[in-house]
């Protein structure tokens, strides 16, 4: 009896324990950014997305394919999607202090400005607008692209997509 009992255990966890390895998904390079900044990360197929700590950093599916990882303040989280073929992948999000010394994201376009002061940026045939933290930076589209305006001291990213899917980066510096 002892001895079914002992088979009885060993399969319910090879049982229960598979399904909640193969949840962990495919981990992914690590993402480090600053609270306010964002990034797009491109995934084909989503069906699903989460993030353990929305309060850290923030994830919103845009189109099918892309989602936008937003810091929101200094701490770690993961993300994970799950395509729609049953594949998941998982990223390890840290996020530092929107004052911290970090690297622009590659390709980046960095706009100094004062807070109240504003500045516009070129952007033909804009089709979407995304801003890390719009408590730093107010962004308005218009005909020819972006107008920008320091709210508060911080750094923030903005994303611009035009129509036919290319993207461009603003790295936004408010100072006081």
């Amino acid at each position: 009896m002892n001895r079914n009992l002992s088979c009885l255990a060993a399969v319910a966890v090879v049982l229960f324990a598979v399904p909640a390895f193969a949840a962990e998904g495919t981990a992914q390079p690590p993402l480090t950014l600053r609270a306010g900044q964002n990034l797009v990360l491109d995934v084909a197929d989503i069906s699903k997305i989460a993030v353990g700590d929305p309060g850290v950093a923030d994830i919103k599916p845009i189109g099918e394919n892309s989602l936008l990882v937003v810091g929101v303040k200094e701490g770690k989280t993961s993300i994970r999607v799950w395509k729609s073929n049953k594949e998941v992948l998982t990223w390890e999000v840290t996020v530092t202090r929107a004052d911290a010394k970090s690297a622009p994201t590659p390709g980046a376009e960095i706009v100094s400005l004062k807070v109240g002061a504003k500045t516009s940026k070129s952007a033909p045939n804009l089709s979407r607008v995304a801003v890390g933290d719009p408590a730093i930076a107010d962004v308005k589209p218009t005909d020819a692209g972006i107008d920008i305006q320091g709210k508060a001291p911080g750094s923030t990213t903005i994303v611009l997509w035009v129509e036919g899917g290319s993207r461009k980066v603003i790295e936004v510096q408010v100072s006081p």
